[in-house]
């Protein structure tokens, strides 16, 4: 059954999701525990993450070009020090397929998730907007202290508040669910 999280909920709001209703509540407590927030990196983001160290992992054939000319975005806990931050797609093969990086307190766990196409008839006007997530494979380096199922709710978290596109663009009334 996948999990799901309506962002702009009220304190109790029901939604139809396939053939269940469920209730989404969601305190104002509970909205101040989830700390990831949306943002541009400040230049003291990029050297303290390393944000520039992490472009050249993940995109080789661009090393040095840094963003290719934008401010780099993430999805951050600061008070947890663990971020979200998209690091490469599926391109014309796999286009729904999304590569991420959960960076914990200075270690990488890259994470492949795909994105459910058809959830939205009527596209960006579709109420609510779902997205959909399924799980392809997770991939930490050996010596994170977290174990999968803590990496899982992790990136459940970070992937609610990244939302529609992040800091770019937010869509009201998006429900964001998943297969894990």
């Amino acid at each position: 059954m996948p999990s799901s999280l309506n962002t702009t909920s009220k304190a109790s709001d029901k939604m139809e999701l396939g053939n269940r209703n469920l209730n989404v509540i969601q305190t104002e407590k509970e909205r101040n525990v989830m700390a990831f927030v949306n943002e541009f990196a400040s230049d003291e983001d990029i050297e303290k993450y390393d944000l520039n160290g992490i472009w050249d992992q993940y995109h080789p054939l661009w090393k040095g070009d840094y963003y290719l000319g934008q401010q780099p975005w993430f999805t951050i806990d600061r008070g947890q020090n663990i971020f979200f931050m998209i690091v490469g797609g599926g391109g014309r093969e796999d286009p729904e397929r999304a590569k991420v990086l959960l960076w914990i307190d200075g270690y990488h766990v890259v994470i492949e998730i795909d994105r459910v196409s058809g959830l939205n008839p009527n596209g960006l006007k579709t109420t609510p907007y779902r997205i959909g997530w399924k799980l392809v494979g997770v991939y930490p380096q050996k010596d994170v202290n977290k174990s999968q199922k803590e990496i899982l709710k992790i990136l459940k978290k970070a992937l609610t508040v990244h939302g529609y596109f992040g800091v770019h663009k937010q869509l009201p009334n998006t429900v964001v669910e998943f297969n894990f």
